[in-house]
């Protein structure tokens, strides 16, 4: 029963084939995922080659957390003269959360509808006023995948 025992845990054909993984080669996976010594670089863009990780770290950029976490990506910036184009496209998109970078009296508003790729605003006053200019654009956090 020994040698069967052996085989059910190892995942191997027989007792005295090698194991796929051995715990030394487990011991060396969680202690690189741990560092992050599977991460790859550049410049602000990242790879976790194992995880399926990947991102820009950018003042817009956006985190891809991979086909583990369902193809979940979160992206955040601010927009330009009302107008944002995301990082990367989603495939389908969820929700955009917006914070006003501008007078109090200020609210964001989309004019057109959020898609895939991105999405334009404007600012208008409390009066009904219109302004898209720079000092009055949003800052965005946009979740999809």
């Amino acid at each position: 029963n020994l040698a069967n025992r052996i085989k059910t845990a190892t995942g191997a054909s027989g007792w005295k084939e090698a194991p796929a993984a051995t715990l030394a080669s487990l011991s060396t996976m969680f202690a690189n995922l741990a560092t992050g010594a599977d991460v790859t670089w550049d410049g602000k863009k990242f790879t976790n080659h194992r995880l399926g990780i990947t991102g820009l770290m950018d003042q817009n950029g956006y985190i891809c957390f991979g086909p583990n976490c369902g193809g979940l990506i979160t992206q955040w910036g601010s927009s330009d003269y009302g107008y944002v184009k995301f990082p990367i496209a989603f495939t389908a998109f969820r929700r955009v959360l917006l914070t006003h970078q501008g007078s109090a009296f200020m609210i964001a508003k989309f004019t057109e509808s959020i898609n895939n790729n991105g999405f334009t605003l404007s600012v208008a006053d409390l009066n009904g006023g219109v302004n898209v200019a720079k000092g009055y654009d949003a800052q965005y956090l946009a979740i999809g995948k």
